[in-house]
């Protein structure tokens, strides 16, 4: 077997201009491989959404809860859970289920005398609960 020279190599390479051929097509692939879009981990992308809205809904949770209990610890009726109905004094379950029906068949309430439409809440009961709600 014949051996070769490197320098005859280098030659034949510039000669052909195969080494310039070589390094264009080298430095083509390396920037297409740069560029090439890669494909979208879809899994941890929907557990970020998901911990996102969680974390959306929870807040919206904790704002609707101090939305019902706002204006100086007034209870909102057009806003307030059963739970929070159920803190007014003389307030219990069965009413604050009444008050919600109300308050979803009318459409909310317009002001804090309709409390007086809802069935069981009469003036006594009204005149005990007037500085604890609001609209």
């Amino acid at each position: 077997m014949k051996k070769i020279n490197p320098d005859q190599i280098k030659d034949w390479l510039l000669d052909k201009k195969v080494y310039v051929v070589a390094v264009v097509l080298a430095a083509g692939a390396f920037f297409y491989w740069q560029q090439k879009p890669q494909p979208a981990d879809n899994s941890a992308l929907l557990s970020q959404t998901k911990l996102q809205s969680s974390s959306q809904s929870a807040a919206s949770r904790q704002t609707g809860a101090s939305s019902a209990s706002s204006a100086a610890g007034k209870v909102n009726l057009n806003t307030a859970t059963a739970a929070d109905l159920q803190k007014l004094n003389g307030i219990g379950e069965r009413k604050a289920e009444q008050i919600i029906a109300y308050r979803e068949q009318k459409g909310g309430f317009k002001s804090i005398d309709e409390l007086k439409e809802v069935s069981g809440i009469g003036d006594k009961t009204f005149d005990a609960l007037k500085d604890q709600i609001t609209v």
